[in-house]
């Protein structure tokens, strides 16, 4: 387990989220015999490109300074769902694999399963480098995938901070007088939306970026009515339904429906005061972006 854990440093550059140790036991152990465990990750689409010469790579660093070599396996994405669950009932053989934001392999449902072992004392004991890696990036945060006590993963190494934004068309903010620098609320995206509407009354501005997306929504945990005031919301491992939520900025540990909050109404309210004065692509939700976005949105 010395060397699984080891090898988790130069392992986790490779993902976007968590590495888990499994609840089988891996087969690596101590002293000089090279020993190979089995790094499990969805793909989005075929093998990537450069695969095998990424795990070259790593194996030369990794058998040399800890005896591991690394298999990387790689499986669709869709399969890679349905499959998880039956590959660790199986007890097939992998020590590391991702987990995805949520659905049967998702960290949340897997920990309620108890299909993780606790890494807590190995990551004390060998795995420091990777804690101090980690703080780099957020200070606190290999420690952040805890539950009861226990530490079930290790979350991937990258900025914790989302990325969100409006866009328009190149050029049109400064033609209308509009300073990006003063956009601090929806308030203020009502009154930039007014302005180009007037300037195209036949285009509209606000649609969804694809058929089956919200445009009114929490957007991956934060509900953003005061830029400068985030709400950060716990979607409990949900990606779509979003109904059982934690507001992070208030009381953490209480969960509440998010259709009945303060903050969905508010969010509703503009939503609706969009879509009545002609912001919003009153067809959005039928037709597809790639056919919208040059005619009818600005």
């Amino acid at each position: 387990m010395k060397r699984i854990v080891g090898i988790m440093v130069v392992v986790a550059a490779l993902a976007s989220f968590a590495f888990i140790g499994c609840a089988e036991k891996s087969t690596a152990t101590s002293g000089t015999q090279v020993r190979e465990i089995t790094v499990m990750a969805p793909s989005m689409g075929p093998v990537p490109r450069g695969s095998a010469e990424v795990e070259a790579a790593v194996n030369a660093i990794s058998e040399r300074e800890i005896g591991v070599r690394i298999k990387l396996s790689f499986m669709d994405v869709g399969g890679y769902l349905d499959q998880i669950g039956l590959i660790m009932n199986s007890q097939e053989k992998v020590d590391l694999f991702l987990t995805l934001p949520a659905g049967p392999a998702g960290f949340a449902m897997m920990t309620s399963q108890n299909q993780f072992m606790d890494i807590g004392d190995l990551v004390d004991q060998y795995g420091q480098d990777l804690v101090k890696a980690t703080d780099e990036v957020m200070n606190g945060f290999a420690y952040a995938l805890k539950v009861n006590g226990k530490l079930l993963a290790i979350s991937g190494f990258y900025d914790k901070a989302l990325m969100m934004h409006y866009a328009a068309r190149k050029g049109l903010p400064d033609k209308h007088g509009i300073s990006i620098e003063d956009i601090r609320n929806l308030d203020d995206i009502t009154g930039v939306l007014s302005k180009f509407k007037e300037a195209k009354p036949n285009m509209s501005g606000i649609l969804p970026m694809d058929v089956d997306s919200a445009i009114m929504d929490s957007a991956g945990g934060l509900c953003l009515i005061d830029f400068d005031k985030p709400v950060a919301i716990d979607l409990m491992g949900e990606t779509w339904v979003k109904a059982a939520v934690a507001f992070l900025n208030k009381d953490p540990y209480k969960v509440v429906n998010w259709y009945r909050s303060d903050e969905f109404k508010t969010l509703l309210g503009y939503a609706r005061k969009w879509y009545l004065a002609g912001y919003m692509y009153k067809d959005a939700t039928i037709r597809l972006l790639p056919k919208i976005t040059t005619t009818h949105n600005f």
